[in-house]
């Protein structure tokens, strides 16, 4: 393995992360419902999904 950016890892680890984020992401939105409407918590979750990557 050269590195992690050439990794067959990486896609996992990126996919793992994602999952944690957006898992505390919707639990902490039902818990605290009126400091961020769900919209903004959709944008937010794919814009971080859909972030452009080097190849």
């Amino acid at each position: 393995m050269s590195s992690w950016t050439q990794s067959r890892w990486l896609p996992l680890l990126m996919s793992l992360a994602s999952n944690v984020f957006m898992t505390l992401a919707w639990y902490r939105h039902l818990k605290f419902k009126d400091h961020q409407p769900l919209w903004q918590a959709i944008l937010v979750s794919w814009g971080i999904t859909f972030l452009p990557t080097r190849p």
